[in-house]
């Protein structure tokens, strides 16, 4: 990481920011709808009240699989979408290879 250089002061509030922002309507979309409206993070949650309520026995452990298994895959395609896509050296933005979509 000898490349890596430390982001300005104004980047690392606005990304703390949006991040408070979106937890907030994660929050609060959960309380007035019973549903997050966030992917990964309110999945992860769903996952951490499934356990809950799991182990309390109160709920099955269908919606726990479900969350689980969308996490994965949602995981599991953005792993394979970064080994295909290509990265030059110098070049800071993402090249699709031509070659992996039949061109």
């Amino acid at each position: 990481l000898a490349t890596f250089s430390k982001p300005e002061r104004v980047l690392l509030v606005v990304g703390w920011l949006l991040s408070l922002t979106a937890g907030f309507v994660n929050v609060m979309a959960f309380v007035q709808l019973g549903s997050f409206v966030t992917h990964i993070t309110g999945l992860w949650a769903t996952v951490g009240i499934s356990m809950r309520e799991l182990a309390s026995g109160t709920d099955s452990r269908e919606k726990l699989r479900t969350c689980l298994g969308v996490v994965l895959s949602f995981s599991a395609g953005a792993a394979i979408t970064g080994f295909l896509a290509g990265r030059e050296e110098g070049v800071s933005t993402v090249k699709l290879e031509r070659r992996m979509y039949g061109g």
